[in-house]
Parts: C-alpha cells; sequence; structure tokens
C-alpha cells in the first residue's frame, strides 16, 4: 500500500518516527475505520485498508480483543448489528489506543 496517496481528507497514516507523526497515523487510521463504519450498512468496504488500519492502531495498544472484534464485525450478515458492532468495537478501540 501506498502511504502516500491521499485517503478522503487526510494521508494515509505513516509508519515513521515522532509523536506528532503518530498523532496523525491515528487520526488517518481512525478515520478508516470510521468510514468503513459508515459504508458497512450497504456499501462495500476495502478490507485490506481496515487491516493496515487497524495492523497500525495495534502498535499502540495493549488489548487486542476490541480489533478482533472490529474484524468479526464486518461478517456479521445483518446490516444494522453489522455497524452496530462497528461502532461499538470502534469505541472500544480508541478508549484501548494511547
Amino acid at each position: 500500500m501506498d502511504f502516500g496517496e491521499k485517503y478522503d481528507q487526510g494521508v494515509y497514516f505513516h509508519i515513521s518516527g515522532g509523536s506528532m507523526a503518530d498523532d496523525y497515523g491515528k487520526r488517518d487510521a481512525f478515520a478508516i475505520l470510521v468510514n468503513a463504519a459508515k459504508k458497512a450498512y450497504g456499501e462495500e468496504i476495502r478490507p485490506d485498508e481496515v487491516q493496515d488500519a487497524i495492523n497500525y492502531l495495534k502498535g499502540f495498544s495493549t488489548r487486542d480483543r476490541p480489533f478482533e472484534d472490529y474484524l468479526k464485525a464486518l461478517g456479521i450478515p445483518d446490516p444494522t448489528r453489522r455497524v452496530q458492532s462497528l461502532y461499538d468495537a470502534l469505541h472500544r478501540i480508541k478508549k484501548g489506543v494511547s
């Protein structure tokens, strides 16, 4: 994946040093997950981007369960339950990322 290309209104997260780069990277990775949750009701989700965002954010968390729950939620057939489960997992991911 080219981490220099545009993602909606931000830039893909960067795997580079520095706390400011980490802050921008987290913001962009969260944008990918939020965008996927918004589209989960009826649109196609780009799984490679979601997986890359999750892998990046896992580096700032000590808990894996919310990330696993997010990925599992993508496979829930009922769109209403899928979206609710995605937002629930996203909330727990945000709480666990430092």
